[in-house]
């Protein structure tokens, strides 16, 4: 059967729009609007012409501004609230600026590549990650405590069935680390008297040790549970979070 030439020049068209409109970064109540006017109001075709020839920056102004022209008619047809051109462009200004700083924000963030770094004396620093594998519905959690000498007090990993997702698998990990932390944290308390604790997001590079714990076991599918130490293949990793001076 023949394909039919016009249907595959639309669908090409609507392929390089929308690679076109994600690759602008921009937020997805802005995308959402703006699928939603190329299918129902404005022709696919001359929204990408009209982007290829903008640069990044203007593309960006270009579909915020669609997007705000929009909510402003919506606002008029629904709530009868009437905004003026200037208006319009003073808020459109303001969210491509706060945009902007967001954006420099995050390069910043991301640029920063945080280490493992000591508990405070007599606290203990527990790190956990989850590593998941869609296709088996599985994942596999990884913990590590340490002390504020960064000695190993215990690594443990624990696979687990009928996973659905990988916010799930996190959910998981962060749920074993709790139980196993409630043992250490008892033991702690009983020898120096601690009375709190604190939970506290890390990035991927300050949480290695987890990670290589979480991963390897889901891939080899055996479980740990050391006293004082970590299994072989993550020894390199404690050597090296280690090497780093106490804070």
């Amino acid at each position: 059967m023949d394909e039919n030439p016009r249907a595959y020049a639309l669908q090409t068209i609507y392929t390089k729009f929308y690679k076109q409109l994600w690759s602008l970064n921009l937020p997805s109540k802005v995308n959402a609007t703006i699928w939603r006017l190329s299918w129902n109001y404005l022709p696919t075709k001359w929204l990408t012409w009209a982007v290829e020839q903008l640069n990044l920056r203007q593309g960006q102004i270009f579909y915020c501004a669609l997007w705000a022209v929009w909510g402003d008619r919506n606002k008029r047809v629904h709530e009868g609230k009437v905004s003026n051109g200037k208006d319009t462009a003073s808020f459109i200004n303001s969210y491509i600026k706060e945009l902007t700083d967001f954006e420099n924000r995050d390069l910043k963030r991301r640029k920063e590549v945080r280490k493992w770094t000591y508990p405070q004396r007599e606290f203990v620093k527990i790190n956990f990650d989850g590593a998941y594998k869609e296709t088996q519905n599985r994942s596999a959690s990884g913990i590590v405590g340490r002390d504020s000498e960064g000695n190993v007090l215990l690594s443990y990993s624990k696979i687990h069935d009928d996973v659905s997702s990988p916010f799930a698998a996190e959910a998981m990990a962060c749920w074993t680390a709790v139980k196993i932390g409630t043992y250490i944290y008892d033991i702690q308390k009983k020898i120096f008297g601690l009375n709190n604790i604190r939970f506290q997001h890390t990035s991927r590079s300050a949480n290695n040790l987890a990670h290589i714990l979480a991963t390897a076991t889901l891939r080899s599918r055996e479980e740990v549970y050391l006293e004082m130490g970590v299994p072989e293949y993550a020894e390199d990793q404690v050597r090296q979070d280690r090497m780093r001076e106490p804070n």
